[in-house]
């Protein structure tokens, strides 16, 4: 099994926007169709990472493919609408044999070789050794154990970010940030543990530390005389426990806490991948007066009508589109999604702003938050001015 990933398409996404970057996409396809044999599988697996499967081959033909195809992307100029962009493979190459648990373990083993891969430099293979197998088995089980001790001794961390109105609208909103600390009183982010803690089963009891600590800080405003609302990201794993909504109206009774204080949101991809749970949990919200929103939308290139199945309060427009707000591509996405806002009754917000550049744009459009470093980064305290608004 060979996990192919091209590098850095996050850049490619900002120079061509959306559409484009499909372009390069389809022709990274084409490439691997052409340098691959007749009688192998191909498939796009997720985002933009493809995998390929080779039947009847041994290791060494794997890793001469590997390079065969590395060496072609390295070679390839991609022109779309006047400009040329490239980039390269990290790949990830897992033998499949007997003693092979199943699809899913040669899936982990491939990727997790490509990360080492990536890692390394990228524009290179890496093949999963036993070694590799050991060292991430050792990793995980370190992250797992300080995951543990973190829920038991409260050795998590709660940061904020405001979220502020471009047209005055009156109340103050932060996203609340997740951060662990390590035995060093470190901070660690989020991507650094939430792969081990997904893969432990611990992202429900990580979800439901950050609620209720949120709720605390709730209160502690409140009895400063400040009623704020909080934006509080979920897991997948969350939007499917069964016993997640009853948990959360439990916590408002016994707090105190109005819903509407608080704002739950998820993914895009979550909730596409997810779709009838998601509409079940937005209904289950909204009898509880909490608001939802969906984060990063318009990360990839499907259509908004899955919005037509959601009773949604927020979205969060994707800061691959502020980044690149002067891109067509990316201003016909804000563009739709605001308008899209105007005619449902949700609000929409977008995320990582970094400077005052995208602004008129965003007010353009009528965009009707914005949140970002140009505001201000996240930080321990709520101490944002508010009545300086958001220009």
């Amino acid at each position: 099994l060979l996990y192919l990933e091209p590098s850095n398409f996050k850049g490619i996404k900002d120079t061509l926007g959306i559409a484009g970057s499909d372009l390069v996409l389809a022709d990274i396809a084409q490439l691997l169709r052409d340098n691959s044999p007749d009688d192998a599988i191909l498939a796009r697996y997720a985002g933009t990472v493809f995998a390929i499967i080779l039947n009847d081959a041994n290791l060494a033909q794997a890793e001469a493919l590997a390079e065969k195809l590395r060496q072609a992307l390295a070679d390839k100029i991609f022109d779309i609408e006047g400009k040329s962009v490239t980039t390269t493979f990290s790949i990830g190459i897992a033998p499949i044999h007997e003693t092979t648990q199943d699809a899913k373990q040669a899936l982990n083993h491939a990727e997790q070789a490509c990360g080492i891969a990536r890692e390394q430099g990228g524009n290179q293979a890496h093949t999963f050794s036993e070694e590799d197998a050991l060292a991430v088995l050792e990793a995980d089980k370190k992250m797992i154990t300080l995951l543990q001790i973190a829920l038991k001794n409260n050795r998590f961390s709660l940061q904020y970010q405001p979220i502020v109105s471009l047209h005055a609208e009156p109340g103050e909103r932060y996203e609340v940030l997740l951060r662990m600390l390590d035995p060093d009183n470190q901070l660690v982010m989020p991507g650094e543990f939430l792969d081990a803690a997904a893969n432990a089963g611990l992202l429900v009891d990580i979800d439901r530390w950050v609620i209720k600590n949120a709720a605390r800080a709730l209160l502690d405003k409140r009895k400063l005389g400040k009623e704020l609302q909080f934006f509080i990201k979920l897991s997948a794993a969350s939007l499917n426990d069964p016993g997640m909504l009853a948990w959360i109206s439990k916590l408002l009774q016994a707090a105190r806490l109005h819903g509407d204080s608080m704002v739950f949101e998820i993914t895009e991809q979550a909730a596409v991948e997810n779709l009838s749970t998601t509409k079940n949990f937005a209904n289950g919200l909204r009898q509880l007066h909490c608001k939802f929103a969906l984060d990063h939308v318009g990360s990839e290139a499907h259509s908004l009508s899955y919005l037509n199945h959601l009773q949604v309060d927020f979205l969060k427009i994707d800061g691959s589109h502020i980044a690149n707000v002067n891109n067509e591509d990316s201003q016909q996405v804000i563009q739709e999604v605001a308008e899209l806002g105007r005619s449902r009754g949700f609000q929409t917000i977008a995320e990582h702003v970094q400077d005052p550049a995208c602004l008129a744009v965003l007010w353009q459009h009528g965009v009707n938050f914005i949140q970002g470093y140009y505001l201000q980064q996240p930080e321990d305290d709520m101490d944002y001015d508010f009545s300086s608004g958001g220009g």
